[in-house]
């Protein structure tokens, strides 16, 4: 290297463990250093720390959902019965003592198919128009998607938020933690509300 031209560092990131053929095979060539050393000071400032997010809170249990009759925090068959996304689901957005009832209200609801819709706008009039349904007496128009029949006349989720089962998990839990069982047709016909 001659005097005219300036010198560079490379360095060479290796992964995993280095046998001592591969180092004895290195070739090792000594740079030249500036006069005066190098001046660190012209570097640029460490990046800063990732940003990691807090680990997800357990929403409170509201007074009133804990239901002895329905197993008081053992997990039931129900639960076992789910596919494995919406066991997963449940047991990450409820706190424990919830999986049976959240099980049983999201089979009751959909049979635990993320497809699954009711659509009641197409026959009575569109989101939140008042009528008489056969078994359950006064409802209200509702175009309802996935294992929880989120209504997206009433809720902030779109379809596709519906149908993904951990979206849709995530956001029955928090329904849950602020109104208990109550809020789905589920929920009350099997007696949690």
């Amino acid at each position: 290297m001659s005097e005219d031209q300036p010198s560079r560092v490379f360095l060479l990131a290796l992964k995993g463990p280095l046998s001592l053929e591969v180092i004895q095979s290195l070739e090792f060539v000594p740079l030249p250093v500036p006069e005066g050393g190098i001046d660190f000071s012209q570097l640029p400032p460490p990046a800063p720390p990732p940003v990691v997010a807090p680990p997800p809170v357990t929403p409170p249990q509201p007074p009133g959902t804990d239901f002895p009759w329905v197993g008081a925090g053992s997990v039931g068959p129900k639960f076992n019965q789910a596919p494995a996304n919406v066991k997963d689901a449940i047991s990450w957005f409820f706190p424990q003592p919830q999986w049976e009832n959240a099980a049983n209200v999201s089979n009751c609801e959909s049979g635990w198919n993320p497809n699954a819709h009711n659509d009641t706008t197409a026959i009575y009039g569109p989101c939140g128009t008042r009528y008489m349904h056969p078994t359950l007496g006064p409802a209200q128009t509702e175009n309802s998607w996935g294992i929880w029949q989120i209504d997206v006349c009433q809720h902030p989720l779109n379809p596709d938020q519906c149908r993904n089962v951990w979206t849709a998990t995530e956001y029955a839990a928090g329904l849950w933690a602020r109104g208990g069982w109550g809020r789905w047709t589920c929920g009350r016909t099997l007696g949690l509300a």
